[in-house]
C-alpha cells in the first residue's frame, strides 16, 4: 500500500536534508541517520557529548535496556490515506528522549517532538532533528516479536523482528502489509479498539525474560469537528490564528496533542485540556512559514513499565491521530 502519510511527511522535510533522503529513502523505507554515537546526539540527554546520559563519552549508555512500543490508529484523512494502524517498537541501551513516537519516525521519517509539558501553553519549537539512531551495537534484539491483545483475544495485533538500516543494520519490531511479513504482522484496523485494554506480550528472547504487561489501556475515538478537515489543503490565514473543536473525553485524563508542522518542518505544539477546543493566537501562528502544513490532533496514553529487575524498562504508548492537510497564508 501506498504510504500517503509518509509522502506528505516528505514534503515537510528541510530542504538541506532531501538530496541525501533522496538517494537513500523511499516511503516504503525507513529513514535511518545513523551516528557513530559520539557526536553529540541531538536531543539525548548526556553531557559528555555522546548523548547516551551515563557520562562516559562511549555512547554506549549504562546497560540498561530501555524500549519504546508504539500502537497507533490514524483514521482515513483527506490526503486520501485508509484507516490504518501503526505498530512498531525498539530496545536499546541509550534513551529514547527524543520522541516517544518511534513510529512515525520509523514509518514517516518524521521526528515527534515530546508534548509541551505546560497544558494549555503553546510552544515553538523549531525544526526538530532527525532521530539519531546511534550505533548499531547500542540496539537490543530480543525475541522474534510483540504482541497486543484483548483479554478475549478478539482482537490481536503482532509486531515482527526485522533488521533495518544501510552499513550498520538495526533490529526493529514492527508490523507491514509488505509481502515479508507474514499474516500475523500485516496490521488490520479491526485490531485496534478504542478506549480498550490490552495485554503486551513482549518476548525478551536471549536478552530479558518474556513479560506480560496488562491493562494498557487504548484512547477513546477521536472526531474533530474544526476546522473541516475533510478539506486537503485547507486555506488558512495565520494572523487570524486556528480555532480547533473536538467530541471531548469527559473522562480521560490525558491531554490532547495537538501539533502544526509548516513547510519548513518547524512545530508549533500543545497539551491542551480534552474539553473539546482550543486555539492557537495569531502570534503564535505567525512563528510558521507560509504554505504546505500538517496538522495532527492525538489523543494518547503513555505508561512505563519494567522489563524486569536490573533490565530496564519501556514506554508503551497508544495513540489515535487524525491528520489534516493545511495552506497557511
Amino acid at each position: 500500500m501506498q504510504n500517503l502519510k509518509c509522502l506528505n511527511a516528505l514534503r515537510l522535510v528541510p530542504l538541506a536534508l532531501i538530496a541525501a533522503l533522496l538517494g537513500t529513502t523511499a516511503c516504503s523505507d525507513p529513514v535511518i541517520e545513523a551516528s557513530s554515537g559520539s557526536d553529540g546526539t541531538a536531543g539525548e540527554t548526556g553531557g559528555d557529548g555522546d548523548g547516551d546520559g551515563d557520562g562516559d563519552g562511549d555512547g554506549d549508555g549504562d546497560g540498561s535496556i530501555q524500549g519504546i512500543i508504539n500502537f497507533n490508529y490514524y483514521p482515513a484523512d483527506a490526503s486520501g490515506a485508509p484507516a490504518q494502524v501503526g505498530f512498531s517498537a525498539g530496545f536499546r541501551t541509550i534513551p529514547f528522549n527524543q520522541t516517544n513516537d518511534f513510529h512515525a519516525a520509523y514509518a514517516f521519517g518524521l521526528t515527534v517532538p515530546p508534548p509541551p509539558s505546560e497544558l494549555d501553553a503553546p510552544e515553538f519549537g523549531g525544526v526538530p532533528a532527525p532521530l539519531n539512531w546511534g550505533k548499531a551495537n547500542v540496539w537490543v534484539t530480543a525475541g522474534d516479536g510483540i504482541n497486543m491483545a484483548t483479554s478475549d483475544d478478539a482482537m490481536s495485533a503482532s509486531a515482527c523482528l526485522i533488521q533495518v538500516g544501510v552499513g550498520q543494520e538495526y533490529p526493529v519490531y514492527t508490523a507491514s502489509d509488505a509481502p515479508m511479513f507474514s499474516d500475523a504482522c500485516q496490521p488490520q484496523t479491526s485490531d485496534f479498539a478504542f478506549g480498550t485494554d490490552y495485554t503486551v506480550g513482549v518476548f525478551g528472547g536471549d536478552a530479558f525474560a518474556n513479560n506480560g504487561f496488562t491493562g494498557i489501556r487504548t484512547p477513546t475515538e477521536l472526531t474533530v469537528t474544526s476546522p473541516d478537515l475533510s478539506v486537503y489543503g485547507l486555506e488558512v490565514n495565520r494572523a487570524d490564528g486556528l480555532d480547533l473543536a473536538w467530541e471531548a473525553n469527559a473522562e480521560g485524563d490525558d491531554p490532547l496533542l495537538l501539533r502544526i508542522r509548516d513547510t519548513n518542518g518547524s512545530v508549533l505544539a500543545a497539551s491542551a485540556s480534552d474539553d473539546g477546543g482550543f486555539s492557537f493566537s495569531g502570534d503564535e501562528m505567525s512563528n510558521l512559514s507560509a504554505g504546505f502544513a500538517t496538522l495532527t490532533v492525538t489523543r494518547e496514553h503513555a505508561v512505563e513499565r519494567s522489563l524486569g529487575d536490573e533490565v530496564g524498562a519501556t514506554q508503551v504508548v497508544t495513540r489515535v491521530e487524525v491528520w489534516g492537510y493545511l495552506t497557511l497564508l
